[in-house]
């Protein structure tokens, strides 16, 4: 798993390019993760392609910028020729990344 630490160190980001999404194996999907108040970590967001397709691996590569604002997640296998994917999320006004993401083929 692909794992980003956000650098003021209130959520962790973790991949799970191998995570069956809408019914399509090994779509993938990221997590965003904060503290939970008792000592541990809870899931707060669940992000994922808005058109997941089975072996697309979405989440194998995750990063964050030194802000904690722009998660990028990639996708090795996504697209009609499996050339990959990468998709930014930004946070704006204190609410969690956009789930829509945008979408940067190679």
């Amino acid at each position: 798993r692909a794992v980003a630490v956000d650098p003021r160190a209130d959520t962790v980001f973790v991949g799970a390019p191998g995570r069956d999404t809408a019914g399509n194996s090994s779509a993938g999907a990221a997590y965003v993760c904060a503290p939970n108040g008792g000592g541990g970590w809870s899931v707060r967001t669940t992000l994922i392609t808005s058109g997941p397709e089975a072996g697309d691996r979405f989440g194998e590569a995750v990063a964050v910028d030194a802000t904690g604002e722009t998660l990028v997640v990639g996708a090795p296998e996504a697209g009609e020729t499996g050339a990959g994917a990468v998709y930014v999320f930004d946070r704006s006004e204190g609410r969690e990344a956009d789930r829509s993401g945008t979408e940067s083929k190679s």
